[in-house]
């Protein structure tokens, strides 16, 4: 099912009942109509799933960057936070392809300074840019400079 392409957050509980798994139903009310949810309380059953996995927690799935990525807080707005800048990736190209438009709208709409680099893909050194590019991204990363 990660093969769509789509982003899609789990929560992982060791019981549905209590305020993580309220919070975490709340927010996937809020916030369903963008993401897919679920939850479960078999961590080894998710897709690069671990069993071993400390309960609960947030676990989102994504189709770049990191693939995986987990959050233990489940206050509901640093939930919203996690998923935000999570669910958007480190750069975003800017194309005509369509699987990076929702990308480049949450690009474009935030308020967050941008830094921009304009390539030809089709000729140049892109490697080059591309890791030194890179390398400017982790260095602002946390510092709500959007690439």
């Amino acid at each position: 099912y990660l093969e769509d392409g789509k982003i899609h957050i789990v929560g992982v509980f060791t019981e549905f009942s209590g305020t993580e798994f309220t919070n975490f139903l709340e927010l996937a009310e809020k916030l369903r109509s963008d993401y897919d949810f679920g939850h479960t309380v078999h961590a080894n059953h998710l897709p690069r799933g671990d069993a071993a996995v400390e309960r609960p927690l947030v676990r989102l799935f994504k189709p770049f960057d990191e693939l995986v990525v987990d959050s233990k807080d489940f206050d509901v707005s640093a939930l919203e936070k996690f998923i935000d800048a999570s669910s958007t990736p480190k750069v975003v190209t800017f194309d005509k392809n369509p699987d990076n438009h929702p990308y480049l709208l949450k690009y474009f709409q935030s308020n967050a300074p941008k830094a921009m680099l304009f390539l030809n893909f089709s000729t140049g050194p892109f490697e080059s840019f591309k890791s030194a590019y890179y390398g400017a991204v982790e260095e602002f990363s946390g510092k709500d400079v959007k690439f």
